[in-house]
């Protein structure tokens, strides 16, 4: 009696152990998490009735819970490869996992109606062995032996291939659910195959019990619910940016294969090393005692021209316990962005360049350096609308000088028109030194040359074309190829005495303009002596 007492107590403790990962893994908002915690109910209903079972002393009750205990055994096994392709493999989830379900119930509506059959147990009888029976196997027994076994070893080439294929802690998460899935198939193979010898006892309960302990292990250790390694395999193992999770003391913990290429790492385990260790410049980079969110950059090499820039990005992570803390560490290598911005500056620089270049020509002569035809015609109106406001509180007046290169037509015949366009230049050069600042020199067309000049009264305006007379009459052009004595003849108009807009006040100055050239030229003639 002691010995049924001995072994149902060890099916209810397994049971209880089972019924923890369970609860443990329901509390876990995913669909992982649900698979894991049905499995782990299949597997503590399964040793609750092994428990019943052991407790009865005869063959009928046993056969009893036997059947009630198939429900917990066929459960398990298609909740085992459920939570694997959820957990490893969740594209392949679907509504086609509904099918793995048609042999499991066929097999307990089979142990139900044994009785009547025998085609699953052919007979249940006593062992030398006083709380021991045997269960004389039948067909049907054999055909959802090999079907489980299908399932459980589907489950394993899903969990081994996660094992192969991840690093650090998701590595860990997959050895610990590979080491239950073993110990669970040890303990069945020992029963099935007759290993256990006289004591015949289906030990697959008691091995799930022990799987449950590394399960709850990857649970609370290697969070294997919180973290979810096929997300990672989809995203992090195949993002370009490097990533590594470090622990509180900046030692690494899981790393990405981008990360490993980007700092040139080789060694095959990283897990415990300070990334000061890995990572060049870290120290410099990266204070102490970051704060909570941290943005650096890293630079590899001596000159700009050589110069690598990574960026990193800290994070604090916090646990479920708040004194556990972990830092997640982003770096994305910058250098061709940085050297694309600084192409982009560059070419913004002589954009802009450019662009002042063709604003300065759409208002100037090309040949002479003055403001064009089309700036005077803007800025003459302009400037008379400025002194008509001005008018109406203080007074005010605008200058206009209309010059014209004398005998102009004979220098281009003597001297041809190279020489021409360089006297015409020269003209202008000593225009502009001779006007006052803020006067506008423009050229009107040919080689007449316009100056409006804002403020200036008639007499200023007449004093400013006598300096600029005196002054072409005293610099004659010289230039190695030619000799030319320059005089130039002007007239002079002023808003509002002579007219009062811009068309009638450049028609004034022209007018004054011939009537010194009438007078014998090299002379300044105002519209008001005309």
């Amino acid at each position: 009696m002691i010995a049924h007492v001995s072994l149902a107590t060890v099916y209810f403790v397994g049971s209880l152990a089972t019924g923890y990962l369970a609860l443990r893994a329901w509390h876990r908002d995913s669909s992982v998490g649900k698979e894991l915690a049905w499995f782990a109910l299949c597997v503590a209903q399964w040793s609750f009735f092994y428990g019943l079972e052991s407790l009865s002393r005869s063959p009928e009750y046993r056969e009893l819970w036997s059947q009630f205990a198939y429900i917990g055994t066929y459960g398990s096994v298609v909740f085992i490869l459920r939570f694997s392709i959820r957990w490893l493999r969740p594209r392949l989830a679907g509504a086609w996992m509904a099918l793995l379900w048609i042999v499991p119930a066929f097999m307990v509506i089979a142990a139900f109606t044994n009785p009547v059959h025998r085609l699953v147990w052919t007979e249940v009888r006593p062992t030398s062995v006083d709380f021991v029976y045997e269960y004389l196997r039948g067909p049907l027994f054999w055909v959802g032996t090999v079907y489980a076994y299908l399932l459980i070893a589907a489950a394993t080439v899903l969990v081994v291939i996660g094992v192969v294929r991840r690093t650090g802690i998701y590595r860990k998460q997959a050895l610990l659910v590979l080491c239950g899935i073993a110990v669970a198939i040890g303990g069945n193979l020992a029963y099935v195959s007759g290993a256990l010898g006289a004591f015949p006892l289906d030990a697959t309960p008691l091995a799930l019990a022990v799987s449950a302990v590394f399960l709850v292990t990857g649970i609370s250790r290697a969070r294997l619910l919180e973290l979810v390694s096929t997300a990672r395999h989809r995203v992090v193992d195949v993002m370009p940016d490097g990533l590594m999770v470090l622990d509180e003391e900046f030692r690494v913990v899981d790393w990405n294969p981008a990360a490993l290429r980007l700092w040139h790492i080789d060694r095959p385990v990283l897990t415990g090393v300070p990334i000061a260790d890995l990572v060049p410049g870290w120290d410099t980079a990266v204070p102490a005692s970051p704060p909570d969110s941290f943005v650096g950059t890293l630079e590899q090499g001596a000159d700009d021209m050589v110069c690598h820039h990574i960026d990193v990005e800290l994070c604090r992570l916090v646990g479920r316990n708040s004194a556990s803390r972990s830092w997640i560490v982003l770096f994305h290598d910058s250098t061709e962005l940085r050297a694309t911005e600084r192409s982009l500056q560059e070419a913004n620089v002589r954009l802009e360049a450019l662009n002042r270049e063709l604003a300065r020509q759409a208002v100037h002569d090309s040949l002479t350096g003055l403001y064009n035809r089309s700036y005077l015609d803007e800025a003459l109106p302009r400037e008379l609308s400025q002194a008509r406001r001005l008018q109406e509180s203080a007074g005010a007046s605008v200058g206009l000088l209309i010059l014209d290169v004398d005998h102009f037509k004979q220098i281009n015949d003597l001297h041809g028109h190279a020489i021409g366009d360089r006297v015409l230049m020269h003209v202008a050069a000593l225009v502009r030194a001779q006007v006052r600042a803020g006067d506008i020199p423009c050229r009107y067309g040919g080689d007449e040359l316009v100056v409006v000049m804002p403020g200036a009264t008639p007499g200023e305006s007449v004093r400013v074309g006598r300096r600029i007379c005196e002054s072409m009459a005293a610099s004659p052009f010289r230039d190695g190829q030619a000799d030319v004595n320059v005089t130039v003849s002007l007239g002079v108009a002023v808003y509002p005495t002579d007219a009062t807009d811009a068309t009638d006040l450049l028609r004034q100055a022209d007018r004054a303009l011939y009537v010194a050239k009438d007078r014998g030229r090299n002379r300044v003639v105002g519209a008001e002596g005309v």
